[in-house]
């Protein structure tokens, strides 16, 4: 990106990310207005939420848990995989997302929140 352009208009800018803040017990805490535009879900709607509600399948949960539990990975150090979406219209939407775990900033604690959700 240029210096000249704007950050709104970067497709890989931050702000363009749809992103969902979860706190330890998988519940939406915080949610993007790109997370809004993406599944037309308004925040006011998802906040509150357990995150799994947002599966169209709610029974593929523990399908999308254990990507993070894979081979070598303990899921305190973030992780990815691939999760479908019930859309706003009703509609699954598969959508890749990063889990980026939290701490409190201090060296070597377990995360207190995870941060996921990238389309």
């Amino acid at each position: 990106m240029r210096a000249t352009e704007s950050n709104q208009d970067y497709p890989f800018a931050v702000t363009n990310t749809a992103a969902a803040l979860l706190d330890d017990a998988g519940t939406v805490v915080a949610w993007t207005p790109a997370a809004e535009a993406l599944l037309e879900r308004r925040s006011a709607d998802v906040c509150g939420r357990p995150v799994r509600d947002l599966l169209a399948d709610a029974g593929s949960w523990e399908a999308v848990l254990a990507q993070g539990r894979q081979e070598g990975r303990d899921g305190w150090e973030g992780w990815e995989g691939r999760a479908t979406l019930r859309h706003g219209s009703g509609r699954a939407l598969e959508i890749g997302f990063r889990v980026i775990p939290l701490n409190d900033g201090v060296r070597g604690t377990r995360p207190a929140a995870s941060s996921s959700a990238r389309p």
